[in-house]
């Protein structure tokens, strides 16, 4: 692919915030606010990062392809909940609990049940 990665990546997060519906004299605002946010910079790994992380913001609504990309890369560097909960509320979940449901009436399911914090099989 050819072209300016940086104008991509700055023609992407305006695309998301227009898209929410922030006006665009807000979005220059940002973009005058947050130059270092908003401008590609590092190594690869680093850019990487800020284009997972401006892609999480960009998934508001949509947990669940927010929540691959982070399984998938690391990031954005999460914070541990408050209000943890689960098999271990030090690490944040890679993987999403199997339902009562699920282990009730799947007799396929693993027994006992992976931990949440037990990477899938596929995963990094």
């Amino acid at each position: 692919m050819t072209g300016d990665p940086n104008a991509y990546y700055q023609a992407g997060i305006k695309a998301s915030m227009l898209k929410v519906g922030i006006a665009q004299t807000d979005i220059d605002a940002y973009f005058l606010a947050n130059p270092t946010v908003v401008t590609l910079t590092g190594t690869n790994a680093q850019k990487l990062q800020q284009i997972i992380t401006q892609k999480y913001m960009a998934w508001m609504g949509n947990g669940i392809e927010a929540f691959d990309d982070y399984r998938r890369t690391g990031y954005p560097v999460l914070a541990l909940p408050q209000n943890p909960g689960g098999d271990d509320p030090s690490v944040i979940p890679t993987r999403l609990p199997y339902t009562n449901g699920e282990l009730s009436t799947n007799p396929n399911a693993p027994n006992p049940r992976p931990l949440v914090d037990v990477k899938l099989w596929w995963a990094k």
